[in-house]
């Protein structure tokens, strides 16, 4: 396909000079599509709100423990389904050791139906973070302090991303910290350590439905390729199996850190609750560095029965299972 290999080529260009990332990393990639592409919103349907939590490397005091709460909806002319427009907020919260992070970003997405049962979507999502030091978690007497004050660091943040999907397969491209930030108080001034750059990170993600003959099983292959400007690329391979598109069970392998096992559960294309365990495989592994992940999706109007782009595409994900 055309699309496809335009896709591909963009990817393959873009990776050239970038490698790993400095972002969270959702197992689950396929349930928190709001997350990492804001071209997804409003993609699903009238409205649809999902939450998480992920648990990573549980061995260690201080782990990163990671929350997220989104939310999207479509916006559509009535009778018109070649094109609509949808919105949507996301909040995160990442806790690592003594530092906090929290972002939040509103997000804008165009759909529009072309040739052959595809949707071309484009968004970006734009919003602030914030790093500081946890109070909780610091020593009020601790003298490092009063060289490093626990002040928030706050700038803008920008995350554009496309994507081609079909009630079959998708293709997604999407990029956070397009503009390379200093991490600095709003002063200009550098804060909670030395003066370190945010990278942009790249995020490409293509996915394929199949299903058995009679429809009792349906089979979801997906990749996920991962790269920032400061190291080499990083990957998922993930496959869900689907016993009446109700119950799926996977499983998921990250390079050179861990294999992932994941079941997930659906109620009538209103809800979804997905779960999941990492193994790792690194040296972390002799520390026990495991990591769990549970992500909650809720569409309160269902699938429409007449799709406002005249395709199937199904909640979390973005594509009819």
């Amino acid at each position: 396909m055309k699309a496809a290999k335009i896709f591909c080529l963009l990817f393959i260009m873009l990776c050239g000079s970038l490698g790993a990332q400095q972002n969270t990393t959702f197992s689950q990639y396929m349930l928190n599509e709001l997350g990492l592409n804001p071209a997804s919103a409003g993609e699903s349907g009238p409205l649809e709100i999902i939450m998480g939590r992920r648990t990573q490397w549980a061995g260690f005091q201080g782990a990163p423990v990671l929350s997220m709460v989104g939310i999207s909806k479509s916006i559509k002319k009535k009778g018109f389904y070649h094109s609509w427009h949808g919105v949507g907020a996301y909040l995160e919260s990442d806790n690592v050791g003594v530092f906090a992070t929290k972002s939040f970003s509103l997000i804008y997405a165009w759909h529009k139906r072309l040739a052959h049962d595809y949707v071309l979507s484009a968004g970006v999502s734009v919003g602030v973070t914030s790093y500081s030091l946890d109070g909780g978690v610091t020593d009020a007497k601790d003298p490092a302090l009063t060289l490093y004050p626990p002040r928030v660091i706050i700038f803008p943040v920008i995350n554009p991303g496309i994507r081609l999907a079909s009630k079959k397969m998708y293709f997604d491209l999407a990029a956070r910290q397009v503009s390379i930030n200093k991490t600095v108080n709003y002063d200009g001034k550098t804060a909670v350590g030395s003066q370190n750059y945010l990278m942009p990170t790249m995020y490409f993600t293509v996915g394929r439905n199949f299903s058995s003959p009679s429809y009792l099983w349906t089979y979801t292959p997906s990749i996920q390729l991962r790269s920032s400007v400061n190291y080499y690329p990083t990957f998922d391979l993930n496959c869900v199996v689907f016993y009446r598109k109700m119950i799926g069970i996977g499983l998921s392998y990250r390079n050179l850190d861990s294999f992932v096992g994941m079941i997930q559960f659906r109620y009538k294309n209103k809800i979804i609750l997905g779960l999941s365990y990492d193994y790792s495989i690194s040296r972390l592994s002799n520390a026990n560095a495991n990591s769990r992940e549970v992500i909650f999706g809720f569409t309160p109007y269902g699938a429409p029965t007449q799709p406002m782009n005249g395709l199937r595409l199904a909640q979390c994900p973005g594509f009819d299972r």
